[in-house]
């Protein structure tokens, strides 16, 4: 069983990497692809960098190239539930892309595969909603206790529901309010998972998403987004070890 790890940007993957034992490098496409172990299971971690086709693009490699069984895919995303507060987590039950438009009467649907919320993968989203109800309740590291004390976060809650990705940074309360109107149970809006998720139901191998809330997708989203970026390499390091222990 091969793990495919993927994170947007090199601040989400941070911490991850240097936790890859036996680690080998195959740079392609401009990316570094890194095989190893982690908690003694194989994986491939890499930065998809930021954006939908940049992550179907590295989504595609890993299945074709690395062979990959299952991807996660970990990173930050603004919050959109009324529930959901900077610090939390979010782990996607399916992904739309909030952006993909047809006509008025004809949003978000996909053409030829003819759905609108992609799905991600039951057995594998649930394995990662314990890892990460796991992390939240274990002792923390001092440094992330020291980021969570900054923030003024006592104990993140975790969430399931609907991931809304578009090739968009939203930090705008009338288009946040828009993508809430028009997706059901949607919880957070970020920029590559739905893409992946696609690239993933495509091709057959399960995919989940998890996501980290740094901002509220508001006017004040670039301020909390600068904040928590470099932080949220502590969350994705914690939360993929205890998945694969």
């Amino acid at each position: 069983m091969t793990y495919g790890i993927i994170c947007a940007m090199p601040e989400e993957f941070g911490i991850l990497e240097k936790e890859i034992k036996n680690a080998t490098t195959l740079s392609l496409y401009g990316r570094d692809f890194i095989s190893g172990e982690i908690e003694g299971k194989n994986v491939v971690a890499v930065v998809s960098r930021i954006g939908k086709v940049a992550a179907a693009f590295t989504t595609a490699i890993l299945i074709e190239k690395f062979k990959v069984d299952a991807v996660v895919f970990c990173g930050i995303a603004g919050g959109l539930g009324d529930n959901v507060k900077i610090g939390d987590i979010v782990i996607g039950e399916g992904c739309v892309q909030h952006d993909f438009y047809l006509a008025d009467n004809d949003i978000f649907r996909i053409p030829l595969l003819n759905i609108s919320n992609i799905p991600c993968d039951k057995v594998l989203s649930k394995k990662c909603l314990n890892a990460t109800k796991s992390f939240c309740k274990s002792e923390k590291s001092a440094e992330l206790c020291d980021f969570f004390k900054e923030i003024g976060v006592t104990a993140p809650a975790v969430h399931t529901g609907i991931i809304a990705s578009g090739d968009q940074f939203i930090s705008d309360s009338a288009r946040k309010a828009w993508i809430k109107k028009k997706i059901e149970n949607v919880k957070c809006v970020e920029m590559e998972g739905a893409a992946v998720a696609q690239a993933c139901f495509e091709a057959g191998v399960p995919c989940a998403v998890i996501r980290v809330i740094s901002d509220c997708a508001d006017e004040g989203a670039d301020v909390s987004f600068d904040k928590f970026v470099n932080a949220s390499s502590l969350y994705s390091c914690a939360i993929i070890k205890e998945l694969l222990k």
